[in-house]
């Protein structure tokens, strides 16, 4: 195990690095990375090329599967943070009431509640931190500042209060 040592952490580094949203801890990746490379060791079939080529693929695999699970038990557990639609209470003048809560908002806000109303169910599983966060990446990628995404996102805030 001390020669795939390196190894191992490496490709847990690279997980936690280019993974680094879904809030898994680097010690949780590094140990099952390190389990994956137990197993793999067992199976590995020296006639089937280098080792360290088998074991990059079984302990990616691995930490793909277990990210996957770690984001099924995110989005099951912060579900039940969603309202139900029993609990809106409905007002005499929706419509209105809708059209004064878009007029409140700055262009940004509505541009991020756009990119929200276009995509719901990307939201709707995740924490308000979370759906924070991904807001965030996004509009970062498309080249807006910090400061103006926190400006618009203060400025939903405020109209939802």
């Amino acid at each position: 195990m001390k020669e795939h040592a390196k190894l191992i952490k490496k490709i847990a580094w690279s997980f936690h690095h280019f993974h680094h949203s879904t809030g898994v801890e680097w010690e949780d990746l590094l140990q099952e990375a390190t389990i994956a490379y137990i197993e793999a060791m067992r199976s590995y079939d020296k006639s089937k090329g280098k080792p360290t080529t088998y074991m990059w693929y079984c302990i990616s695999n691995r930490l793909r599967n277990f990210l996957k699970e770690q984001e099924k038990y995110k989005a099951t557990k912060h579900k039940k943070e969603l309202c139900r639609l029993d609990d809106v209470k409905l007002t005499e003048h929706p419509a209105q009431e809708a059209s004064e809560f878009w007029e409140s908002l700055t262009e940004d806000a509505k541009i991020i509640a756009g990119v929200i109303l276009f995509t719901p169910r990307k939201y709707t599983c995740l924490s308000k931190i979370e759906a924070q966060q991904r807001i965030t990446r996004i509009m970062t990628n498309i080249g807006w500042e910090e400061y103006k995404i926190n400006n618009a996102i203060d400025c939903l805030k405020t109209a939802c209060q």
